[in-house]
């Protein structure tokens, strides 16, 4: 029997820190049973794809769970997304989600004194986390995982124009595969704080990666992932011209301006007991004046 959304997620996230203990202490990891936790997330995304969204987009707790392994999982999740949306193959699937999943390993190797630093960092320091992929890389090499997983993660932070890390390719040089994993993981690392800024939530995040212009992300696969993950995200809130307040519960991919609301307080400011949805697409009384935070 498969799992719903909730207790999958769960489970990923602790199965992302148990493999980075592992890595820590020498251990070594199940590459059968990761393919396994992935395709269990393909399952949800095809069964309960909004649900598992709006997972991502939750509120967590950052006190019993560390971020990188928050940042694996739902970077996880929406490159998978993206992926399905994209029409890739199966096994491209696979390998993409394996990816994300592991792409920061390396990091377990970068000096804790810089990796949880507050405050800025020096150029030596930036220079040592921009190992982490050539890390990575070598963790599952010696691991004994395949070459395309290999390479789909030591390309992650290469950049469109060609000033990314490692080795600095560009366009077409860098993997097809890195560049979902590198839309959806600039995504996320807008969404949480850095020690150079604050974190940016749904809707500012999706409107700084639609002005890339070209320059970090391949445009054709960032055109598919903003209609992938919507303007206003599932689960993210907004205020309408009525004053109501709403989340948000499904996207629209030919107006992704205009998603499908839930009234969370009414224009009264009341409560909402009534669970009133409202397709902003199909109902021109109704308009998204902002974007909120969840309180």
């Amino acid at each position: 029997m498969k799992n719903n959304y909730n207790v999958e997620y769960d489970i990923l996230l602790s199965k992302v820190h148990r493999w980075g203990e592992l890595i820590r202490f020498g251990g070594t990891l199940l590459i059968d049973d990761i393919e396994e936790d992935v395709q269990n997330s393909l399952y949800l995304i095809q069964n309960q794809r909004d649900q598992f969204v709006s997972k991502v987009f939750s509120k967590k707790n950052l006190d019993d769970i560390k971020k990188y392994e928050i940042e694996a999982v739902n970077i996880c999740i929406l490159s998978l997304i993206v992926g399905v949306d994209l029409n890739l193959p199966h096994g491209d699937l696979i390998d993409l989600g394996v990816a994300a999943l592991l792409k920061d390993l390396g990091m377990n190797r970068v000096p804790k004194e810089i990796l949880y630093k507050s405050g800025q960092l020096s150029e030596d320091e930036i220079a040592e986390i921009r190992k982490h992929p050539i890390y990575s890389s070598q963790i599952l090499e010696d691991l004994g995982f395949t070459k395309k997983i290999i390479d789909i993660v030591l390309d992650h932070h290469e950049r469109w124009d060609g000033k990314g890390y490692p080795r600095g390719k560009s366009q077409d040089e860098i993997n097809y595969l890195s560049r979902i994993l590198s839309v959806l993981d600039g995504y996320i690392s807008m969404r949480e704080d850095r020690p150079y800024r604050e974190s940016l939530h749904g809707y500012d995040a999706i409107k700084s990666i639609i002005g890339d212009n070209g320059q970090r992300y391949d445009p054709s696969i960032l055109n598919i992932a903003v209609k992938s993950i919507g303007i206003y995200p599932i689960g993210s809130y907004v205020a309408l011209n009525d004053a109501s307040i709403c989340q948000v519960v499904a996207i629209n991919k030919s107006t992704p301006l205009k998603p499908i609301v839930k009234v969370i307080v009414n224009k009264n400011g009341t409560e909402s007991k009534s669970n009133q949805l409202i397709d902003i697409s199909d109902n021109n009384s109704f308009f998204i004046v902002k974007s909120v935070l969840e309180s």
